[in-house]
């Protein structure tokens, strides 16, 4: 199914927790990230910044990582 909307991506956060994803975070590009935690939707902004270079701008997986770690969740995927 394509991703067309937050409703998408909420039910997409589900299902990946319901096939056993620790923590299933999906980024939404310029709109930033959500996340499904503990039963409980967490959207995550970006931040506006001046582009100077797009290269190493994709879905870092390190930043799942810090928002584990914000979050304060061990055995991060």
């Amino acid at each position: 199914k394509e991703i067309q909307s937050l409703e998408d991506v909420r039910e997409a956060l589900i299902f990946l927790r319901e096939s056993n994803v620790e923590l299933p975070l999906i980024t939404l590009g310029k709109e930033g990230a959500m996340a499904y935690i503990d039963g409980e939707f967490y959207k995550f902004d970006s931040p506006d910044v001046k582009v100077k270079n797009t290269v190493g701008s994709g879905a870092d997986p390190n930043a799942i990582s810090h928002v584990g770690h914000l979050l304060q969740i061990d055995n991060m995927i």
